[in-house]
């Protein structure tokens, strides 16, 4: 897992809540559920016969209209951004679950101490106090209101500890200055604690940074939850480097115009959703489209070093892409080498010689084939070198992601596989060449199932009556056994040589709450109806092959923001210290405070 989906796996669980309608059911149902335990368990030791409908009483003054009533009251006092209505009610739902949780762990296990009745006050009035407090801490972690966000957390606690305390009156039970003393103590003890636990983290992201820990974390979430890339981008443009960026095309013609293309951007497409070069294929894809050239985008061997920073280093460099793309040539060529295939251990090789140009293809497929480290890319660039060429077009397939993790032995073979490669093709003829490019959008699935806006590309390549065809998705990685059952259907409906290979796009990440944070090509989500798409591919190559010739070409791109992976890396780093920093405030302060709240249930004032 690389940093991204780190930083990503951190805030999975705010990227997906059940509708509003469950969360209400949800509420409905706990609610009865704890009323009863806690009332079951309180009337117990006061040795009083326990009545069913007394239980439902108390779940419905206790939690169920708590947590209801709660919703419009700190709508209307904290008037967030984030926070909707379906929001506010999963955080009514979490801050009652993890309070009463507490509550009648401890209170069933006070029935054990048999004349406990006075420490369950305390205990239930440390769980509403802890409930003020995590409302608190989640409203200024997200929204920042200040003096809003003290307000906007009370209504939940509070309309249940007067709700507490009618029961406690009613029962004849109430001490007034002990059990004041306690809700005071209480609310107000807890709710510094989380003051104190945000002060903590609102310190500076980095040293000479002016964002600090805790508006990187609402960055964050204005981008996924608000689709707000602006704050997070201005945050990593503190970091960032201007560069040069190259891409390669290989522009197919047809009667001096330009009808088919590849292209290869030295570019990752990353960081997250929304943020920089993350939803690139796509867009390039579409706009070559209205230039009447139908493309299909690789994945060139880069990391995330050369993700692009933000939307406008995006626009950037797909303005100089479609300004400057060739729609015709006068420079154009005829001939290239068929594709040649080299296997080596576990890697294969994709090879193929267009004059003094070449593309390489690399993927260890059936076993992981993520990003390639850079210096793979670097000595397979040298070797190819060696040979006199011009432009050498390195792809990374990205299309198989499993159970291993690929080694520095793994890595060899690649490197020999390719030179391997490279002295059988610049020893082949060169003949005429075929191409077929498809693109199909697949409008049953949308990025949360693992399939980008490009969705599905094709690209045939015949030469001496030999065609080789890549099946390009537009996501991050493939399941192996997927890859596996496109290449058997493909081989049965007559196109035997293929392969699958991925964007690697990032703009599907981070969109659910798995341990990836996104689907891969294949998994079970998406399986079946990618397959049905697969299996109509044949008949659209075969109808759109056609003779061409083609000329290389190399966009530069001046001065765009690129992020370096040391910027995620360091930002992953930090969200870790955060984490480790917050769990032991958290070990320390509540767990002492609730101790003093059950020694002032002892008071007899």
């Amino acid at each position: 897992m690389n940093e991204t989906e780190k930083i990503a796996g951190r805030y999975r669980l705010l990227f997906s809540l059940p509708s509003l309608k469950s969360i209400m059911i949800i509420i409905f149902i706990l609610s009865l559920l704890f009323g009863e335990i806690i009332a079951y368990s309180t009337i117990i030791m006061l040795n009083k016969p326990f009545n069913f409908i007394e239980g439902i009483i108390w779940s419905i003054i206790l939690y169920l209209v708590p947590a209801i009533i709660s919703i419009p009251i700190t709508d209307h006092i904290i008037q967030g951004k984030i926070f909707n209505t379906r929001r506010l009610a999963g955080l009514s739902l979490l801050s009652m679950i993890l309070a009463t949780s507490f509550q009648v762990i401890c209170t069933v296990s006070l029935i054990i101490l048999g004349d406990a009745i006075r420490l369950s006050s305390s205990v239930m009035i440390s769980g509403f106090s802890i409930m003020n407090a995590l409302r608190y801490l989640a409203l200024e972690a997200i929204e920042s209101k200040k003096k809003k966000s003290i307000l906007a957390a009370a209504p939940q606690p509070v309309f249940s500890l007067v709700g507490y305390i009618f029961f406690l009156y009613y029962f004849h039970i109430f001490m007034v200055w002990r059990d004041v003393l306690m809700i005071i103590y209480g609310l107000g003890s807890f709710t510094l604690a989380s003051w104190f636990l945000l002060e903590t983290e609102n310190k500076r992201l980095w040293g000479d940074s002016k964002t600090t820990k805790l508006q990187a974390f609402q960055a964050f979430l204005k981008n996924w939850l608000l689709n707000d890339p602006e704050p997070l981008e201005k945050i990593l443009l503190e970091k960032t480097k201007k560069e040069k960026v190259r891409s390669h095309l290989i522009n197919f013609y047809i009667k001096d115009k330009a009808r088919f293309s590849i292209v290869v951007p030295k570019i990752h497409f990353g960081p997250f959703k929304n943020i920089g070069s993350s939803n690139l294929p796509p867009t390039i894809i579409s706009k070559l489209k209205q230039k009447g050239i139908y493309s299909v985008v690789l994945h060139g061997a880069e990391t995330h070093e050369k993700d692009l920073a933000t939307q406008e280093d995006k626009q950037k460099y797909l303005n100089t892409l479609i300004n400057k793309i060739k729609t015709e040539s006068k420079n154009r060529s005829k001939k290239a080498t068929k594709i040649i295939r080299v296997s080596k251990g576990t890697a294969k090789v994709y090879c193929q010689r267009f004059e003094k140009d070449i593309l390489i293809i690399v993927t260890r497929a059936p076993q992981t084939t993520d990003d390639l480290p850079k210096w793979v890319s670097e000595e397979i660039l040298k070797e190819a070198k060696k040979n006199n060429l011009r432009h050498v077009i390195l792809v990374d397939a990205h299309n198989s992601l499993g159970q291993d993790k690929p080694n520095n032995e793994d890595y060899k073979e690649i490197i020999s596989a390719v030179k391997i490669a490279l002295k059988k093709v610049m020893q082949l003829k060169q003949d005429e060449i075929y191409v077929s490019i498809n693109h199909w959008i697949i409008s049953d699935l949308t990025e949360k199932e693992g399939i980008g806006k490009g969705g599905i590309s094709s690209i045939s390549i015949g030469v001496s009556d030999e065609k080789e065809t890549f099946i390009v998705f537009d996501g991050n990685n493939m399941v192996p056994q997927f890859r596996d059952e496109v290449i058997r259907i493909l081989n049965e409906e007559g196109i035997k040589k293929c392969e699958t290979l991925t964007t690697d796009t990032h703009s599907v990440s981070a969109l659910i709450t798995n341990k990836r944070g996104y689907h891969l090509i294949g998994d079970k989500i998406n399986r079946e109806i990618l397959l049905r798409y697969i299996k109509n591919i044949p008949q659209k190559i075969d109808s759109n092959l056609k003779k061409v010739e083609y000329e290389i070409q190399e966009i530069i791109t001046d001065d765009v923001n690129v992020l370096g992976e040391d910027i995620i890396k360091r930002m992953s780093q930090i969200i870790d210290q955060s984490l480790k920093e917050i769990k032991i405030i958290f070990i320390t302060l509540y767990p002492l405070i609730t101790l003093t709240l059950v020694l002032l249930g002892f008071l007899q004032i």
